[in-house]
């Protein structure tokens, strides 16, 4: 319990904080999840589709 009251000390601006901190750790995690898949989605596409030039029989 001392760590969170200790981060949350932390996380104390000068002029405020302009809403709750719970809400930016939750958009922290929201985010990344949402960077991490488009990230996956775009290399995970590139490689299928390297995968498919090199070793795939396209007939167009």
């Amino acid at each position: 319990m001392h760590f969170l009251a200790s981060y949350i000390q932390q996380l104390r601006d000068v002029s405020g904080l302009p809403f709750y901190p719970w809400l930016f750790d939750f958009l922290l995690v929201l985010t990344f999840t949402l960077h991490i898949l488009a990230i996956n989605l775009v290399v995970g596409g590139t490689l299928v589709l390297l995968w498919g030039r090199l070793f795939g029989g396209h007939t167009v």
